[in-house]
């Protein structure tokens, strides 16, 4: 079982074994991996000091989380990870390994994170998610000297990239119902939170959610119901699939309109 004294043994162990290679270690993402093991993953931020040893400090995670979490990925998975800073798992760990000249004072540097941050994830939502939303687990933070640009088209474009990928692929998964239901749950809930993001930033009020966007994001409130309930949404997966498709194709307007808020939300 995943619980917090299992992922504090983790931590120290990965810091025992390879500490001296690591300037520091954030943890972020939903952070429901403790309550909801099976549908869940632990997003851990690990930021290096040399590139030499980014393989290094990934297989040593990797074999930790085999032997402490009993969690073991395909190559598929690991060749996802390593090579792509992704996942394609909804649970253990999904580390996102770089090296300081990777990222350094907020500059993307290194080829997998430009990769990344071109053709995956807005750079200005990743840096926001990793400024305010993560939680330093061990070394110096340094958050403070990440600044955050002002999100362009290319980021509105991004936001719904991935959850289009997903939705694309998603297909394939048919055969496990309960997680083609997450997967539905996991993209729309993406998108939306890339919408909220962008729209804190532009309009800098942090306290802005997808409530106060102009947006079709009913089917939102179904992704946070039953995102790590899958089993008690009880309607077929052709008609979630339909539903996340429509709500997905009528909020791509956010992509020339920008973060519109509702009129009540701008008085």
């Amino acid at each position: 079982m995943y619980n917090r004294v299992v992922k504090q043994a983790l931590i120290k162990e990965i810091i025992r074994r390879i500490g001296d290679e690591i300037l520091c270690i954030y943890e972020f993402g939903s952070g429901e991996s403790e309550h909801h093991p099976r549908l869940s993953d632990t997003d851990l931020f690990v930021l290096c000091k040399r590139k030499e040893t980014l393989n290094a400090v990934v297989q040593t995670i990797e074999e930790l989380e085999g032997k402490l979490l009993h969690v073991h990925h395909s190559a598929r998975e690991h060749f996802i990870e390593r090579h792509l800073l992704g996942t394609d798992s909804i649970s253990g760990i999904h580390v996102i390994a770089i090296s300081h000249d990777e990222l350094s004072k907020g500059k993307v540097r290194g080829f997998r994170l430009r990769l990344l941050t071109t053709f995956g994830i807005s750079k200005a939502v990743f840096l926001y998610d990793f400024k305010h939303h993560a939680v330093l687990l061990f070394g110096t933070d340094l958050r403070d000297q990440v600044p955050i640009g002002s999100p362009g088209i290319r980021d509105r474009i991004l936001t719904f990239v991935l959850s289009g990928i997903v939705l694309l692929f998603l297909p394939l998964a048919m055969g496990n119902k309960s997680n083609f239901k997450v997967w539905c749950f996991k993209a729309t809930k993406y998108y939306v939170h890339c919408m909220e993001v962008i729209a804190r930033i532009v309009h800098r009020n942090p306290a802005l959610t997808y409530k106060d966007l102009d947006y079709h994001l009913e089917l939102y409130e179904t992704a946070r119901t039953y995102r790590y309930e899958p089993h008690r949404y009880e309607e077929n997966l052709l008609g979630l699939y339909a539903r996340t498709w429509f709500s997905f194709l009528r909020n791509l307007s956010f992509i020339w309109r920008g973060p519109v808020l509702r009129e009540a939300s701008t008085s």
